[in-house]
């Protein structure tokens, strides 16, 4: 019998039982010889059966402070957002650090090493990759088709680890109140490779309700997504071209009653934008889990 540490962790509410929570195991005191399989990671993801289940170990790269591996309910990812900050806190948590310091973490990934902030209790991670392509007329019409509603910005599809699909609608209300086909989207994300649709619509300049739709990944909809949020950013860097750093707040998993609050930031200082997605997480079952009988 094998038994790990693991945590689940709520992210983007400091809130227990709201925000979307992630499945931590902890294997960071594990041999190399004794690792969990590919195949073991993948139905643990499955029984746990949150949108994403990650697995700690011990980094080989000197500039790493650990390496995460991240699976959702069917299959695995090189990289997502809310899991990368539930990790992190899960990480903090594990080697006794407070997140109400001002430091940096770096996380491995299959999508490479991210530099993850902790500064006053919001932990943010910078994505990896926020990289957009031009959807065609046609595939464009039959998200309309399944969103209901007008865009006012031409949609793209934003690769930030996962290929999101970004849609701006009128406003936040507008936003809440969509109710898309998930067989037809599922079916349309299929066709096309895409991961899932982003939905969001402005409360103010910089204030904007998010739905994050992923019914290709057996989730209907996910609470409250960082991926996802950072897909949204790069579309509006895209859309508006801010010509200097701009702070974005976003709430989303209303529908669900899971509240959440993500703060995104276009940082733009520098020659290429760096895109910022943080907020608070929290700790809610610490214990042990059966990994191998």
């Amino acid at each position: 019998m094998l038994q790990v540490p693991f945590k689940q962790v709520n992210v983007f509410s400091g809130e227990p039982f709201k925000g979307n929570p992630v499945a931590v195991i902890n294997c960071l005191d594990l041999d190399e010889s004794n690792y969990l399989t590919d195949e073991e990671m993948q139905s643990i993801a499955n029984w746990t059966n949150l949108s994403e289940t990650t697995f700690i170990y011990k980094s080989q790269n000197p500039q790493a402070d650990y390496k995460v591996r991240i699976f959702t309910p069917v299959s695995e990812l090189p990289f997502a957002g809310h899991p990368t900050v539930g990790t992190c806190k899960a990480y903090l948590d594990i080697v006794g650090k407070p997140i109400s310091g001002n430091y940096i973490v770096h996380q491995e990934c299959a999508a490479g090493l991210v530099p993850i902030e902790i500064k006053d209790g919001i932990v943010s991670f910078s994505a990896p990759r926020v990289a957009p392509t031009e959807l065609s007329d046609e595939v464009i019409a039959e998200y309309t088709k399944i969103v209901g509603h007008p865009y006012t910005h031409r949609p793209q599809m934003i690769d930030s680890g996962p290929q999101w699909v970004v849609y701006l609608v009128e406003d936040a209300d507008t936003c809440y109140n969509i109710n898309p086909n998930f067989q037809n989207l599922k079916l349309l994300n299929l066709d096309n490779d895409h991961s899932g649709v982003i939905i969001a619509g402005p409360r103010s300049d910089n204030e904007w309700e998010m739905r994050a739709f992923v019914p290709v990944l057996s989730v209907p909809e996910d609470p409250v997504c960082g991926s996802g949020a950072a897909a949204f950013i790069g579309h509006l860097q895209q859309r508006f071209q801010y010509k200097e750093t701009t702070n974005v707040k976003i709430t989303q998993g209303g529908r669900l009653n899971r509240n959440g609050l993500i703060v995104g930031q276009i940082n733009l200082d520098n020659e290429k934008p760096v895109y910022k997605i943080g907020g608070v997480p929290v700790t809610v079952v610490d214990g042990t889990i059966t990994v191998r009988v």
